[in-house]
Parts: structure tokens; C-alpha cells; sequence
């Protein structure tokens, strides 16, 4: 499956969310996180490494077969990663899953990888692509990969080829997602948290507020940066809630009189009250 979106759209939060709930229910190999400015992730080399690790500890009945590999063939981690993922991975999960060992699930595994665009050059993420597809459709083993990244045009070109169409499912993070909702019913909870935990809350009335935010933006990860400086604002208890909102409405009411005005177009006179 391909996770896409741009950059704020939740994808890396989706895939670390799935990483820990997967891993809960006993069916996640592993998950690897790119990340551009860090020297260790953001680059191919380590990648099938990694993952065989997380494998390893993941699933001890696989152990063995792994360590081996390095064992036999101590040049591993220096080959292509067409050979990594099949020697390291692929090879020992398909001895283990035809011996029919009772502590290996037999519903899918899950791979993990988001921040594919994060990786190096985009020869390097079409090759990572090509590699797992290629190599998956040859494995007859039930593992599945999400890969998370932003729309790039060379990955969604290599998405839509047809060596991996046939076998690729597609979940867009776009407005279909409703993130405005998303950022309506955080504020809701964070305003009745305040009304009923709040110092002074003989003091605010049970309807308060009578106007919930909205805050559009087309990067949902600022939208809930500015939600949550509104709430610890107000949240103070340095101060009554209702005054605090106040003080917001003056000095921003184009967010809140006008809900469906864009963010982004009073982005650059907002500061911390």
C-alpha cells in the first residue's frame, strides 16, 4: 500500500500508529523511518539491515536463519539491496513459513517504511521500489509492505508502472480525510476540559464557548500546532478562560469570526499571546 500526502499531512504519525498497533497484535516485522537530516536514515544502505534486525527480534523462531547469513557470507551488507532483502529477509521468513512452526502468523506481515522520498536521490527510492516489488511477487510469502511519501512525481510514476499497479492498493491523505473536523473535535474536547478542570470554573458558563474555531490549512499538522497554542493560552490558569478567549478574539478574530477564511492568509501576523 502507498500512504500519500504532503508534507504535514499525518502520514509519518498514520505510519507510527500502525507500526505500534500491528507490533501489538504480534504481525509487524519491522518499520523503518527515513528522515532526510539524519545521517543514518536517509539512505538505502542500512535499510534491509534494519529491517532483518527487527525481524530477528520480532520473531525468534527466524533468529538463527539470520544471524547465519553474515555467518556464510560476511560481504552481505555490502551487496545490492536486491540481495539483502532476499538473503536476509525473504529467504529465512519463507524457511520458517514452510516448516509450518506454529509461532509464525499465518495472516500477513507487515513492513513498514514511510518517508521513502526521504531517502537519498530518486534513482535510489524507484530502485527500493522495483526491489520489493519484484522480489515480493517472487516470494509467495504473506508480507505486505506499506510505504509511506509525499506525491513526488518520479514515485508516483513508478507507482502506476506496471510492474507494480497490479499489486498496489492506494490511500490518499486529501480532503476526503476531513482534517477540519479533525482540528473542530480536539478543540471541543480541550474546551470542556478546561470548563471542567479549569481553577476558576465557578466562574465560566456551562455553554462556553459559544463559537468553536475552525482552522483551515492545508498542512494539518500547522492547523494543530495553532489549535494547541490557542488551548494553552486559555488553558492558563493565570488568568479566567474566558477573558484568554477574548484576548484571542482581538487579536486574531479573522480566525475565529471567519471560520472559513484560510490560515494561511493571517499566518504571518500570528505570535504567541
Amino acid at each position: 500500500m502507498w500512504l500519500l500526502g504532503p508534507a504535514g499531512a499525518g502520514k509519518s504519525a498514520i505510519a507510527q500508529t500502525l507500526a505500534e498497533k500491528c507490533k501489538e497484535l504480534g504481525i509487524l516485522i519491522a518499520s523503518f523511518f527515513f528522515f532526510r537530516s539524519d545521517a543514518a536514515r536517509n539512505h538505502c544502505r542500512s535499510l534491509f539491515a534494519t529491517i532483518a534486525y527487527q525481524l530477528a527480534v520480532n520473531f525468534p523462531d527466524v533468529k538463527d536463519l539470520i544471524v547465519k547469513v553474515p555467518e556464510d557470507d560476511p560481504m552481505v551488507f555490502t551487496r545490492s539491496i536486491e540481495e539483502q532483502l532476499s538473503s536476509l529477509i525473504i529467504k529465512p521468513l519463507q524457511a520458517v513459513y514452510h516448516s509450518g512452526r506454529p509461532n509464525i502468523p499465518s495472516d500477513p506481515y507487515f513492513i513498514i517504511i514511510d518517508g521513502l522520498d526521504e531517502c537519498g536521490d530518486s534513482a535510489m527510492q524507484i530502485s527500493i521500489l522495483q526491489v520489493i516489488s519484484k522480489t515480493l511477487s517472487a516470494s509467495q510469502l504473506p508480507l505486505k509492505f506499506l510505504i509511506a511519501s509525499r506525491p513526488e512525481v518520479h514515485l508516483t510514476s513508478e507507482f502506476h508502472s506496471r510492474a507494480i499497479n497490479p499489486t498496489l492498493a492506494r490511500l490518499a491523505l486529501d480532503d476526503n480525510f476531513l482534517p477540519d473536523d479533525d482540528i473542530r473535535h480536539f478543540l471541543e474536547d480541550k474546551f470542556k476540559e478546561i470548563r471542567q478542570t479549569h481553577p476558576l470554573t465557578s466562574l465560566i458558563n456551562p455553554s462556553w464557548p459559544s463559537l468553536i474555531p475552525s482552522i483551515p490549512s492545508p498542512q494539518i499538522i500547522w492547523a494543530i500546532y495553532i489549535a494547541s497554542t490557542i488551548i494553552k493560552y486559555i488553558a492558563s490558569t493565570r488568568r479566567l478562560p474566558t477573558a484568554s478567549l477574548d484576548v484571542i478574539l482581538d487579536f486574531a478574530p479573522q480566525i475565529l469570526v471567519h471560520p472559513l477564511r484560510s490560515w494561511t492568509s493571517c499566518t504571518p501576523t500570528f505570535s504567541h499571546p
